[in-house]
């Protein structure tokens, strides 16, 4: 059984993740967010990249996944 994460936005829990993947010399995880109020889903995640200026590296809205280029936010922790 994979570890869960919580993963929070500004001290805000909005999800968990198993981060199923990792690219370790890139420093980059990745996973699938269970996110814990349907407020904190794809199209919150989507706007706050786009008012953050985060680009996509990829947008899929029919599966409602994205994956962002490395975050220009400060302070994102994983524990």
């Amino acid at each position: 059984m994979n570890n869960l994460y919580n993963i929070t936005l500004n001290g805000t829990l909005i999800g968990t993740s198993e981060l199923e993947k990792a690219d370790v010399p890139m420093g980059v995880v990745f996973g699938e967010l269970k996110c814990i109020d349907q407020e904190f889903g794809y199209d919150y995640l989507k706007e706050l990249s786009k008012d953050n200026q985060i680009e996509l590296a990829c947008d899929y809205p029919e599966a409602k996944m994205i994956s962002t280029m490395r975050s220009k936010l400060k302070g994102r922790e994983i524990k």
